[in-house]
């Protein structure tokens, strides 16, 4: 008996022939990983082609295209819960047969969590923003499993009566499960949100350990997994370094609130013509020095191009943006820019009516799609921006806007007493019992007299739209006629059901929404209650881009 044949003559003793039994569940993973790519190509290709047709957002494939990444994920787990339970009844003797199947599904997961992580997408007619949410529940899925594997054999050892075994048999699995922790710690919401560089370090480096080690702690091993998944790493860096250029930021103009507008060198980068909205991804320098290559595991930023010219793409962002931007330093721009699924080309000409509502930084969306629906003289369309701070509202001036409504939320230091101040701007309307903090007139939304007189002095003396270096001593223009600004928070049922009255009835109308997740959910939860019980010819199209990380 040779070497091969011994080693397998004693995992048959020790296992019988329940050693390899759980292999075909993870090749079952992998073919259902595949139908799952499949599906998503389906409905990206038959959801952009009725988009481009004729605009509709009310059909099968619209649905399935904006299906919530947790109702996904929730077929997933139920896919992967009936596999598990597969001979439970005649095995409930063998747990470690069931909690192996755990561990080997976690890993045959992992090359599909990878492929819908990529950037840019490889999935055709499907945007990475649309698939990053399903990577991170799919992600959490992962750890479930490996975290009930490892637990459960922990539990399995000291039951029969083996502690030993904690020490005798887990070779690397401390490392890994070590490093989960981590990694589940820094993936709470308000974690990464706060810490999202580190987050981002944590993710890139587990990632890789698990890929490395796995095989060292599978029993069968994964070797092909481990090979899979190193191809797929190995493309996404080829594709980091492929398809990046340097730039710089030119100019940065910031008026002391909580928006910065910054102009970065555009490298003669060009925007396709039916490639509307587009974003760009920036990251830090990790090129220029040895020591600075460390820098390649930092997270890179997406960001709405509000405007562009021959040389520069002209950017709006939050001040509270964990990316660091200087006038001087380096950065990377990626060549490929990404298409905003909000709206297609066909549909910008033919819609008519519009209300698009944005919050903070979404502004950066809501600029460029109120200028491309504006282009029809004959368009009715109206722009609500919601913000907490008044010194911000100069970047509608500074982009052109000649109207809009603007929601300001955060009142003057004379009487910030009065206000009720949110932790992250991101939660800013989830308070659904928070009171107003002035009471509008709901025909005109507009603040009581002295407070209009008050911002609109500020308004003359105070928001110098050009603060930049390079644009100093221009003289400030008047404020927008149509511009009505309001002190509090909006109601968005009334300003949609206001919007919609003054349309023509039966005519197409459009709500647009780009912001933090609670703007968009508020949004939406209005239009549905605005549609309630009125015919399909009647009904409002919603369309949304959420701003998250």
């Amino acid at each position: 008996m040779n070497q091969q044949e011994e080693a397998t003559s004693i995992l048959f003793k020790r296992h019988g022939d329940l050693h390899f039994a759980n292999l075909k569940y993870g090749y079952v993973v992998l073919l259902l990983s595949l139908l799952y790519l499949v599906y998503e190509l389906v409905v990206g290709y038959k959801f952009t082609r009725t988009l481009k047709d004729n605009g509709n957002r009310r059909n099968i494939w619209a649905i399935l295209h904006y299906a919530s990444p947790l109702k996904k994920v929730f077929v997933w787990l139920v896919a992967l819960t009936v596999l598990e339970l597969i001979g439970v009844f005649h095995y409930h003797d063998k747990p470690g047969l069931f909690l192996k199947r755990l561990g080997r599904m976690a890993v045959a997961l992992l090359p599909l969590d990878i492929i819908i992580a990529f950037r840019p997408s490889v999935v055709l007619f499907q945007n990475y923003l649309d698939l990053i949410s399903v990577h991170r529940w799919l992600s959490r899925v992962i750890l479930l499993f490996s975290f009930l594997h490892s637990i459960g054999f922990f539990i399995k050892w000291i039951v029969e009566g083996n502690p030993h075994f904690l020490l005798l048999k887990c070779d690397i699995a401390y490392i890994l499960l070590a490093a989960f922790v981590v990694l589940f710690v820094v993936s709470i919401k308000p974690v990464r949100v706060a810490n999202y560089k580190t987050f981002f370090i944590v993710h890139t480096l587990v990632v890789g350990m698990f890929v490395g080690l796995i095989q060292i702690h599978a029993k069968p091993g994964v070797l092909w997994y481990v090979v899979a998944c190193s191809i797929l790493l190995a493309y996404q860096l080829f594709v980091t370094f492929f398809y990046l250029c340097r730039t710089k930021s030119d100019s940065i103009e910031d008026n002391g609130g909580d928006l910065s507008v910054i102009s970065i060198d555009r490298r003669g980068l060009p925007i396709p013509e039916d490639q509307l909205l587009p974003h760009l991804r920036i990251s830090a320098d990790f090129t220029s020095s040895w020591r600075k290559f460390h820098k390649i595991l930092y997270p890179s930023h997406p960001y709405t191009i509000a405007s562009y010219d021959e040389d520069h793409f002209h950017l709006i962002v939050s001040n509270k943006n964990r990316f660091q931007w200087d006038a001087t330093p380096v950065y990377h721009l990626s060549t490929i820019l990404y298409t905003s699924p909000l709206i297609a080309p066909t549909m910008a000409e033919s819609i008519n009516n519009a209300i698009i509502i944005v919050a903070g930084s979404g502004i950066s969306m809501g600029i460029p799609l109120y200028h491309l629906l504006s282009s029809n003289t004959e368009a009715n369309i109206q722009l609500v921006w919601i913000l907490r701070n008044k010194a911000d509202v100069y970047i509608l001036k500074r982009f052109g806007v000649k109207g809009a409504n603007v929601h300001i939320t955060k009142e003057t230091e004379e009487s910030q007493s009065n206000v009720v101040q949110d932790e992250e701007f991101e939660h800013f309307l989830t308070d659904k019992n928070d009171t107003e903090l002035q009471d509008l007139d709901p025909a005109t939304n507009l603040p009581d007299d002295h407070l209009e007189a008050e911002l609109k002095r500020d308004l003359e003396t105070d928001l110098d739209p050009h603060v930049s270096s390079s644009s100093e001593g221009h003289k400030e223009e008047e404020t927008p006629e149509k511009t009505i600004y309001s002190f509090g928070r909006p109601k968005i049922i009334d300003i949609i059901e206001n919007y919609s009255s003054s349309c023509q009835p039966s005519s197409q109308r459009w709500v647009f929404s780009c912001g933090p997740q609670s703007l968009v959910d508020d949004v939406e939860d209005a239009v549905d209650l605005s549609n309630d019980g009125k015919l399909d010819s009647d009904k409002i199209f919603f369309a949304k881009e959420v701003y998250s990380m």
